[in-house]
């Protein structure tokens, strides 16, 4: 189980069953098969779910044998809230198991840095109903997707930091003197020192202009890349 799933407070405000009760038992006398239907509150169509029960010490107990649901590891930092609850470390944990109800979670970074909502936002809260019988048939939020029965998040940075960031990137190009001021990629001066060209660079013609969005990247952590096209004249 989870470790968010083993407070009250997160389950009081799920969707919880009702009306439980047991339709078969099987197995042995150290180790049975119990068979329950139940409810979730609000709605008339009812769940089955499977329970084991082994016996340790003479003593029964019910063992949680479901799967939950699979979330691939990333590399970038984040939790998932269930219900307001404590975040869920997603470099922790690769699956997310709770008690049978349906369950309000936030994709959430502590650091205020990212976020699934594409366009850079608050991510909205989303449904998960447990256990998780059909994997394939989630409907992932805004910003992430299923795959093979794991769930992939696609963070993006908040917008705030994305302007941050942009500025910071702008400082460094005009920092970069042309292609070999302080600011400029290493690759640059490699890459035209290569090339079959006259010796002297009009340093006044060089313009550089970004090429696509800012994007994360995992390296030691956070980093923002950005790709740029660079033109320039030679003497």
């Amino acid at each position: 189980m989870s470790p968010a799933a083993l407070d009250n407070d997160v389950y009081s405000e799920a969707v919880r069953p009702v009306e439980a009760r047991i339709t078969s038992v099987g197995g042995s006398d150290s180790e049975a098969v119990v068979d329950v239907e139940y409810r979730l509150a609000g709605e008339s169509a009812p769940r089955e779910i499977r329970l084991r029960t082994k016996t340790f010490d003479g003593e029964a107990k019910i063992v949680w044998t479901n799967s939950g649901l699979a979330f691939s590891r990333q590399g970038y930092p984040g939790g998932l809230v269930i219900e307001a609850g404590n975040p869920v470390d997603l470099e922790q944990d690769e699956r997310l198991v709770l008690l049978p109800g349906i369950y309000d979670i936030e994709y959430t970074d502590e650091q205020r840095i990212i976020t699934i909502d594409p366009s850079g936002g608050e991510a909205e809260l989303f449904e998960l109903e447990f256990p998780v019988v059909a994997p394939e048939s989630i409907v992932a939020p805004a910003g992430a997707e299923m795959s093979m029965g794991t769930m992939r998040f696609n963070p993006v940075f908040l917008t705030d930091v994305a302007v941050e960031v942009q500025a910071r990137f702008d400082e460094l190009i005009a920092s970069c003197s042309g292609l070999f001021g302080d600011g400029c990629p290493s690759v640059m001066p490699d890459q035209v020192a290569k090339r079959d060209a006259p010796t002297a660079l009009d340093a006044a013609s060089v313009v550089w202009e970004r090429a696509g969005p800012i994007a994360l990247a995992k390296a030691d952590g956070l980093r923002a890349v950005a790709d740029y096209t660079v033109s320039f004249s030679w003497w």
